[in-house]
């Protein structure tokens, strides 16, 4: 399954360090997503390790991440970690400026095929 959405960066948190309980470094940094529509929503996203510092603000971006959850006592609380990040054109209206503005075109099966393919029976 690959989860990805795409949006505007609003905001870019401060990096956070430290060394884990095996001994080995980490770092970690969140950043807020704001999604295009009707109805936009601001999420919260998690980069790790070599990911930090992908992000800017006013970016456009495609992230592609994986939701955790983890309980603690008797609450679960769920962090969207990123594993890749790509670079899209601004969104306008519902669409990035990569997109063309074309209706797309729903062919028949009929035209899909190709007659040189048919069978002959």
């Amino acid at each position: 399954m690959e989860l990805f959405i795409e949006g505007q960066i609003t905001l870019v948190m401060p990096e956070k360090s430290g060394i884990s309980a095996n001994n080995k470094e980490w770092k970690s940094q969140q950043f807020i997503l704001k999604t295009d529509g009707q109805y936009p929503k601001e999420i919260l996203f998690k980069l790790f390790g070599d990911k930090v510092g992908l992000v800017k603000e006013n970016d456009f971006k495609r992230i592609f991440f994986n939701p955790e959850s983890k309980k603690w006592k008797e609450n679960y609380f769920t962090d969207l970690n990123v594993w890749k990040v790509e670079t899209c054109g601004t969104i306008i209206n519902n669409r990035t400026a990569t997109q063309t503005n074309e209706p797309e075109t729903i062919k028949s099966p009929e035209q899909i095929a190709d007659p040189e393919d048919e069978l002959p029976f």
